[in-house]
């Protein structure tokens, strides 16, 4: 009887034992998002605490590109971060291929992650491995305010209406598009879209596949209209070297006109009265083909030399639910992954939702297509060419590249 009640004092001790580990488990998340966007994590990680008891701490990562050195897949006392907040790229192949990255399809598949994120699933799947939980998509527009300068002419519809405008504006002193050298991922959304609006979707992810030349007939068709716009002075580096956020007090002083970018632009407004005039428009039509957007995709990926498996199984399923992604979503310009979340009631967010849901297909963002180092030696390239509109040197270059990177 004795030995009976030492064995059940026993079990009782494991059993509590292992609860109270549950209960101080911690996780490390990776997270490298604005400080207006973390504002609205935290207290969705508070919650996730309070429900599971597991602590969640935030790792500062600058950009995702630092991923590249594998030192910083840990913190600063050696632990791996458990969780990396981080967008569907190629780069999360390169990480999973090099040991650094879990694939999630047992998780998928056991908790039929496809009710929610089928809509997604192509463009987190790498290889047959999904390597990412979708949170958020976002999309890229022109941008501009109701002001008493635009009135003066109306939203282009082409490219040659685009051209066009830009000419009336630098004739008047106001500069159409500023130069964002600095995040040349700005620039080379130029290129995507004059790709996309040429020669559509299928192409596109052709030549970021690298199945394509870039002194093929096709680009050398894109860098001409690109270079059209050139001409058409719609591009200025007149302040120097900047990034797009530095020059945003630009934008809404009425100095620059236009604003090409993701709906981060819209956390950049720091006045609801900014907020209110702020409108945009679709890409100008090139061809008479379907508009295709780009739409990013950000999310959750896992540290494969985590072993804390039973604490993330459970943070990956507590933000995949369609009211966790909707608190996320709220008032960040970005929408909930989730297919059953809502999206935010304001204006100017349901008209960018319309512009995503009716396009005819979505690519992912340029620089996330490539192959990394691609990617990293192709950023001088799009700048050199906005500045300077030759041809021959930049498809020359970039062709060097595809051949080197897609062997």
């Amino acid at each position: 009887m004795l030995s009976r009640f030492i064995r059940l004092v026993f079990c009782l001790s494991l059993l509590l034992s292992h609860f109270n580990v549950l209960a101080t488990d911690k996780l490390y998340v990776g997270i490298g998002i604005g400080p207006k966007v973390q504002a609205i994590h935290v207290p969705i990680y508070q919650d996730f605490e309070k429900e599971t008891g597991i602590k969640i701490i935030r790792v500062r990562i600058a950009d995702m590109k630092d991923l590249d050195d594998r030192k910083n897949w840990q913190t600063k006392d050696g632990q791996p971060i458990d969780i990396i907040n981080a967008h569907a790229s190629r780069r999360l192949l390169a990480y999973y291929q090099r040991g650094d990255l879990k694939r999630l399809n047992e998780l998928w598949q056991a908790n039929n992650l496809d009710k929610y994120f089928a809509h997604l699933s192509d463009t987190i799947t790498f290889d047959s491995h999904k390597l990412l939980l979708p949170l958020t998509i976002n999309g890229w527009h022109i941008y501009y305010l109701n002001s008493a300068n635009f009135q003066q002419w109306h939203v282009p519809q082409t490219l040659e209406e685009l051209a066009t405008t830009c000419k009336q504006l630098s004739a008047k002193n106001i500069i159409p598009f500023y130069i964002a050298a600095k995040t040349p991922w700005n620039i080379a959304a130029w290129f995507e879209y004059l790709t996309l609006r040429l020669h559509g979707l299928t192409f596109f992810q052709q030549l970021t596949n690298g199945e394509i030349s870039y002194q093929s007939d096709k680009v050398r068709q894109v860098l001409l209209a690109w270079q059209q716009l050139i001409h058409a002075n719609c591009f200025s580096e007149a302040y120097g070297e900047q990034s797009w956020k530095d020059v945003m007090h630009l934008f809404y002083r009425n100095e620059i006109a236009f604003v090409f970018g993701n709906n981060s632009i819209i956390t950049s407004t720091s006045t609801t009265n900014k907020f209110d005039n702020l409108n945009f428009f679709n890409f100008p039509k090139g061809a008479n083909i379907p508009r295709y957007e780009s739409v990013p995709v950000q999310g959750f990926a896992v540290n494969k030399n985590s072993e804390k498996h039973h604490a993330i199984k459970r943070f990956l399923l507590f933000m995949s639910q369609a009211h966790v992604q909707n608190r996320l979503s709220s008032n960040t310009g970005r929408f909930a992954a989730n297919r059953l979340s809502s999206v935010p009631p304001a204006p100017l967010i349901q008209k960018l939702a319309n512009a995503l849901s009716t396009a005819a297909g979505h690519s992912q963002f340029i620089d996330r297509m490539l192959p990394p180092d691609f990617e990293k030696h192709s950023r001088p390239l799009f700048v050199q060419f906005i500045r300077s509109g030759e041809i021959k040197p930049f498809a020359e270059n970039m062709e060097r590249l595809r051949r080197k990177y897609f062997k």
